[in-house]
């Protein structure tokens, strides 16, 4: 028994031994480190940076394409499998934080790339590019190109549905025809630069602060991934033409605050003609009163005041007295004159409550 058991650990000792002798004669190699072999015959036994690509460069022409070459212990070295590295490919845009990406794309966006090749976790090789973006032409669109003084158009760029939340950051802006085709091509040259010192006018918010008269109209693009932000061209079509408004309106309440008391304290029939309409009245004391006597129109919804003027009655001889207080009566609006470089025609009727 005992015999027999001696024989067993001298037969597992020669086999180990055997398989030392085989592995030292052609067994695997420790690895010590790899590297890329491009195909131009270079290599990276740094990292390497390929290069700059404007957008829009095929991947085709970047790919330096390479091998993945193992450099053993010995110094000897072998062309690697592809299961036997691993590959991840890093992106970082101009617009966000970047991350790992599967691949990279036919057509590369803008951005920094990054191509890491590992084995065994601790060996790595790394080659880079960047993809620069690219100017684009925008162009301006409107609705219309023509408009009244209150009526707001809908301003836009093309390929605006590309920029999505990033639309509201595009800025409109215009400049009235006969001044800008007074520059000289020198300032010409210079506007898309300093366009904020030729007496632009800024429409994204409401083009109501146009006098009427005919523009050129550009935008100021930011920059979106793949394209360098840009200030669009003044052409004739982006020309575009504000009208003078008409504005009718009827059966208008008017807030009215009305100086009965202090015109008609002592009478009992007063006309009308002789009461003061106002928007306010404050009494100051002693007496006296601060009185605002313009009114202003606003949008129907409330969301923009287009004019301003003042009231006047419709019949200013109807008399009346204390007991019609309560009482509706016609009125008109005037257009206060400021305003008459907006308006072709301006009619307004509504009411006012005698108090």
């Amino acid at each position: 028994m005992k015999k027999s058991l001696i024989g067993l650990i001298g037969i597992c000792l020669f086999s180990v031994a055997g398989l030392a002798i085989i592995a030292a004669c052609g067994g695997s190699k420790k690895l010590n480190h790899i590297y890329l072999k491009f195909a131009d015959g270079s290599d990276n036994k740094a990292e390497v940076y390929v290069g700059e690509f404007d957008y829009g460069t095929p991947f085709s022409d970047i790919d330096p394409g390479y091998t993945v070459i193992a450099v053993a212990d010995d110094r000897t070295e072998r062309e690697m499998s592809e299961e036997e590295y691993s590959v991840t490919i890093t992106y970082d845009n101009r617009l966000e934080t970047g991350g790992n990406i599967d691949e990279i794309p036919a057509v590369p966006d803008a951005g920094y790339y990054e191509v890491k090749i590992e084995a065994e976790n601790n060996n790595s090789s790394i080659y880079s590019f960047v993809v620069n973006p690219v100017d684009r032409q925008y162009t301006v669109t409107f609705e219309k190109r023509s408009w009244s003084y209150i009526d707001v158009p809908k301003v836009s760029i093309s390929h605006i549905e590309e920029f999505g939340e990033q639309a509201q950051d595009i800025n409109y802006y215009c400049i009235e025809i006969g001044a800008y085709n007074a520059l000289t091509d020198e300032q010409k040259e210079d506007f898309k630069e300093n366009y904020y010192d030729y007496g632009c006018n800024y429409i994204s918010g409401s083009p109501l602060v146009l006098q009427p008269g005919t523009y050129y109209a550009f935008a100021e693009v930011p920059a979106l991934c793949n394209y360098n932000s840009v200030v669009t061209d003044i052409t004739p079509g982006s020309s575009f033409t504000v009208t003078k408004a008409t504005l009718t309106r009827t059966d208008v309440e008017f807030d009215a605050q009305i100086m009965f008391e202090v015109f008609a304290p002592n009478k009992e029939t007063v006309k009308l003609s002789e009461l003061m309409i106002c928007s306010s009245i404050k009494e100051m004391g002693d007496g006296g009163y601060s009185t605002n006597p313009v009114f202003y129109i606003d949008n129907e919804d409330g969301s923009i005041t287009l004019t301003y003027g003042t009231l006047r009655w419709v019949d200013g001889d109807q008399e009346v007295s204390a007991a019609d207080i309560g009482k509706r009566y016609a009125v008109e609006f005037v257009l206060d004159e400021s305003q008459e470089n907006y308006f072709s025609n301006v009619k307004i009727t509504g009411y006012v409550t005698l108090n």
